[in-house]
């Protein structure tokens, strides 16, 4: 077509189940159970020092369950025609989580993780979504990216009644949606083969993480949002 060398479109649906997922239990659902039924299935693996106070979980990795997640993932690669100037290219990558479900086999109580739920220094964002912009012309290249995270919910527990907690009177806080942009330069000389020089910054807006009032470090959930403030890196690539 005129407007394209190429243009690839995938949008793939999968509904998982694993049977016996092997992962750790999470110390503060053990410790919130224990709390509130007083079940040694929970309870027994806490351990006490002399004052009484927590000083250890046996929460190692173990067959916990079945785990249920469906979703889909969407792909469009596009490149257009080669111009004097250069040629431009376009990548997104989207995937949409609808339903993740977890059940203990031990219980058969389901486990506090879900889509758009945060718990335990993690969460299921219900989309994830990069959408990037490529330049290239010869010797040089340029790309700009731009990275998104969908809102997360998360119990403000002990925090409900200071100002961080977004929404006291449900007692929760909204971890909103977070948009990050990306810059990156290349060069590769065609005198020397295999050698290339790429210069970029990530979170060039230096967008701070949404403050996380559930999560035990740094008060940011860092399984899904970058590190506060700008990245910058330079890298010099030889391939042979």
């Amino acid at each position: 077509l005129p407007f394209t060398d190429r243009l690839d479109l995938e949008l793939t649906w999968y509904d998982i189940e694993v049977d016996g997922a092997i992962q750790a239990l999470d110390a503060q659902t053990q410790l919130d159970r224990c709390a509130a039924t007083n079940d040694q299935a929970f309870c027994a693996g806490i351990s006490r020092n002399s004052t009484g106070s927590i000083d250890g979980f046996n929460n190692t990795l173990r067959n916990l369950g079945t785990v249920n997640t469906s979703g889909y993932d969407l792909t469009v690669n596009w490149l257009a025609p080669r111009q004097a100037w250069g040629q431009l290219g376009l990548n997104w990558l989207t995937t949409m989580v609808s339903d993740y479900k977890a059940v203990s086999r031990a219980t058969g109580l389901p486990e506090p993780r879900g889509v758009g739920v945060e718990v335990a220094d993690s969460g299921i964002p219900e989309y994830k979504s990069t959408l990037r912009l490529n330049w290239q012309d010869r010797e040089y290249s340029a790309s700009y990216a731009l990275r998104y995270v969908s809102k997360l919910v998360e119990e403000c527990g002990d925090v409900a009644a200071y100002a961080s907690c977004g929404n006291p009177d449900a007692g929760t806080n909204t971890l909103d949606a977070t948009i990050y942009h990306d810059l990156r330069l290349g060069w590769t000389p065609e005198k020397y083969a295999g050698l290339s020089l790429n210069v970029g910054v990530n979170n060039v807006l230096g967008e701070d993480p949404p403050i996380c009032v559930s999560c035990s470090l740094n008060g940011y959930d860092a399984s899904n949002y970058d590190l506060p403030g700008r990245f910058g890196y330079m890298e010099l690539l030889w391939r042979y």
